[in-house]
């Protein structure tokens, strides 16, 4: 049944031809007419044109359906990779009673990327509320969400400091945001500085806070039954192939089948070009330690601005963090010189306190370093693993004559599941994330929006290509 309150043919028409019966009936107020329809025979989706329509359809993101997923017939679900994408997945796995594996290259869990920064987390929004304002923002109330169930304990495990100062480029910039707070009436979630009131470059987050990613990643195993999960560690995935609806898994010492696997590797993994993943791009980011009694009485809480600046224990910091696009294996002492003059620079504006040339020369050479994969967008690569034969095949004359609906079919590979490319918003988007993609497999309902599911599925960046090689053929 359904009701509106037109009763204009162009809303009736439709309406008719796919069997409902109308009614109209007295309006509301001012309204004259309302009208109710009732459907009366078998209705199909199948749209009447035998032709895609590309201005309202994308047919590059169908997926084919999971068959007989459950716990009970599926087996162990593979996890390749161990950082925050792989610990939530896992999390969000076992809590529908699902049993997974998580195959990880290292001895321990989150040794790349993900175990490399603080996880400073807050929402980056846009006075328009974009596509990835909005994601960022249901991202944000998604973790924050998980915080809030845990108990003192767990919060003191995880959490190195609760809320975040954050330094915008410009004034204007600030203005922008706290008008927007005002708008969408978030001004408790957004602020201006209380700590630097007269630093109109300078908002708050009251609930954002840094967290120590390597114990959250702990933590979400932690809340696994042991007989829902294993973990393997030193166990590199070398490659992977589909044989009799199985994926085998092949590793240095072992091949292993499952039905499922899912790709939560970074930078560094051998497996991207096979599973299609590309239009992304990788940054090296190494962190400095150093230490600071003057400056543990001045900041109690995470100061961002170009640099971040995270209080530790023991009248420890962490600076970070560099963003550089050279391969160095080691701490770079030309990278942490170049964060502390920075840091030193942001913290004398600020009247706090800050290094001499002699000071930065002085402090050793420690921190932490890692590999980030972002994508071209920035938005994170969540979604089925793509099958670009058969998107090639199809789409290859995209735009240049029509597309038949009966000719289309899935464009997934079944079964396997890509969760990565989270930039240098590992935190702030893997929950939200795993939710998401556990939707997909299960046929269930996800948390996004349709436009937000296909902002980040792996099939958007081929998408976009083939758009633009048919404007190329045009012209």
């Amino acid at each position: 049944r359904l009701a509106t309150y037109s009763v204009a043919g162009e809303v009736k028409r439709p309406l008719v031809e796919v069997g409902f019966e109308l009614t109209k009936r007295k309006g509301f107020a001012k309204k004259r007419e309302m009208l109710t329809a009732i459907l009366t025979k078998p209705f199909t989706s199948e749209p009447p044109s035998k032709f895609i329509n590309l201005k309202f359809e994308s047919p590059w993101f169908k997926l084919s359906k999971s068959e007989s997923f459950n716990h009970q017939t599926t087996g162990k679900i593979a996890i390749i990779g161990s950082g925050i994408a792989g610990c939530t997945m896992a999390y969000s796995l076992c809590l529908k009673g699902f049993s997974c594996e998580i195959l990880e290259s290292k001895a321990n869990i989150a040794q790349g990327a993900s175990g490399a920064a603080a996880g400073i987390f807050h929402p980056q929004l846009t006075s328009d509320m974009n596509i990835g304002s909005q994601y960022n923002w249901q991202a944000y109330l998604t973790l924050l969400n998980f915080l809030s169930e845990l108990n003192s304990q767990q919060k003191k495990s995880v959490i190195l400091s609760q809320g975040v100062e954050r330094f915008l480029k410009e004034e204007k910039l600030a203005d922008k945001l706290i008008k927007l707070a005002k708008q969408l009436r978030i001004t408790d979630w957004l602020q201006k500085s209380q700590l630097f009131p007269n630093n109109q470059r300078c908002v708050f987050f009251p609930h954002s806070a840094t967290i120590d990613i390597h114990s959250f990643c702990q933590l979400l195993l932690d809340k696994i039954p042991s007989n829902q999960l294993s973990f393997s560690p030193s166990s590199q995935v070398l490659d992977l192939e589909y044989k009799q609806k199985k994926w085998t898994l092949h590793t240095e010492n072992t091949q292993q089948n499952y039905s499922h696997v899912i790709f939560c590797g970074g930078a560094n993994s051998a497996l991207l070009k096979k599973l299609n993943i590309d239009s992304t791009n990788i940054s090296r980011g190494q962190t400095c330690y150093f230490h600071s009694k003057k400056l543990t009485q001045k900041i109690k809480t995470t100061l961002m601005e170009n640099i971040y600046l995270v209080p530790r224990e023991n009248n420890y910091f962490q600076l970070g963090t560099t963003f550089e696009n050279f391969t160095d294996d080691r701490l770079n002492q030309n990278s942490q010189t170049h964060m502390l003059n920075r840091a030193s620079s942001f913290l004398k504006k600020l009247d706090l306190p800050h290094f001499s040339e002699s000071e930065i020369k002085q402090i050793e050479l420690n921190g932490t370093l890692g590999y980030r994969l972002h994508s071209k967008d920035r938005m994170p690569i969540v979604g089925a693993a793509i099958d670009r034969e058969k998107i090639n095949k199809d789409f290859n004359h995209l735009g240049q004559s029509q597309l038949s609906r009966s000719s289309l079919s899935h464009y997934n590979l079944p079964g396997l599941w890509i969760n990565t490319a989270y930039g240098s918003h590992g935190l702030l988007f893997s929950l939200l994330a795993s939710q998401h993609l556990i939707s997909l497999i299960c046929n269930d309902i996800s948390p996004l929006s349709p436009a937000l599911s296909q902002a980040i599925h792996p099939a958007r960046f081929i998408a976009q290509s083939l758009k633009k090689q048919s404007v190329q053929k045009k012209t």
